[in-house]
């Protein structure tokens, strides 16, 4: 008897235990895109224009800005060039071949330094908007394109291989967009909402190497070359979509606030 009551006793601790793990499990979720600040006057005023936006730049900032620039044209470009330098220092430890434990000497390990750039590539903003006769009413169309540049880093700096591979190689063949339509309404004179819906879409691909190297069961040194193996991220088509709201409120003519 009591063998079986300390046998059941661990059955009933063992489902336990799983039904505790399984209940504090919780869902992993990937990092986003980050998509920077756009737009002349935007970035003028350093990101600050959710209050101010009285033009067609209201699309990406606060929708309800829409209503102030009723029939208007919006056709900007940015360019993005992006040149980087990274330069890698290990600290290498000396390991007695005999015993496999470290000796205590060690030294730095300077490798070449691996540059990386982009091309210059125009990136627009370009919109559309009308009121199509509806006093304190404003329409809008548009697509934007994110600020981002398409870095490019050799697979081999100065013979050896580039110490950064394991990060990126090429962004080659990534293309992104968001268009959408936005539509704003004057409530009153001191107040004005908007709403819009975007879809990001396009491809995302990526290149960069991942090495095989398992050092407790082969005879291999890790981010050995020889175990290099060339890995492509290929994503897409991309359909992502996504909302954006706003509110104005002028409570005087040299006030006013704006929430996004």
């Amino acid at each position: 008897m009591g063998k079986r009551a300390g046998r059941r006793a661990c059955v009933v601790c063992a489902v336990a235990g799983a039904m505790l793990t399984t209940v504090a499990s919780s869902t992993v979720h990937a990092g986003g895109l980050y998509f920077t600040d756009r737009g002349v006057r935007p970035l003028g005023r350093g990101g600050a224009f959710v209050a101010g936006a009285d033009d067609l730049g209201a699309i990406f900032y606060n929708p309800a800005g829409i209503v102030h620039a009723s029939r208007q044209a919006l056709a900007d470009v940015g360019f993005v060039l992006l040149h980087s330098e990274y330069t890698r220092v290990s600290r290498v430890w000396q390991v007695d071949p005999n015993t496999g434990e470290p000796t205590g000497q060690s030294w730095d390990r300077t490798f070449p330094a691996a540059e990386g750039s982009s091309q210059i590539l125009p990136v627009p903003t370009l919109a559309l908007s009308y009121d199509f006769g509806i006093e304190g009413a404003a329409f809008a169309l548009g697509m934007w394109a994110p600020y981002a540049a398409g870095a490019r880093y050799e697979a081999k700096v100065a013979g050896d291989p580039n110490p950064g591979r394991y990060m990126l190689l090429n962004l080659d063949g990534s293309a992104l967009a968001v268009p959408g339509v936005w539509g704003a309404y004057k409530i009153t004179p001191t107040l004005s909402v908007g709403a819009g819906f975007e879809m990001l879409v396009g491809q995302y691909r990526s290149e960069s190497m991942m090495n095989s190297c398992l050092p407790d069961r082969w005879m291999c040194a890790p981010e050995a070359p020889d175990y290099d193996a060339l890995t492509k991220l290929d994503v897409g088509p991309i359909f992502a979509p996504s909302a954006n709201v706003g509110v104005l409120f002028d409570p005087h003519p040299n006030v006013r606030i704006g929430l996004s």
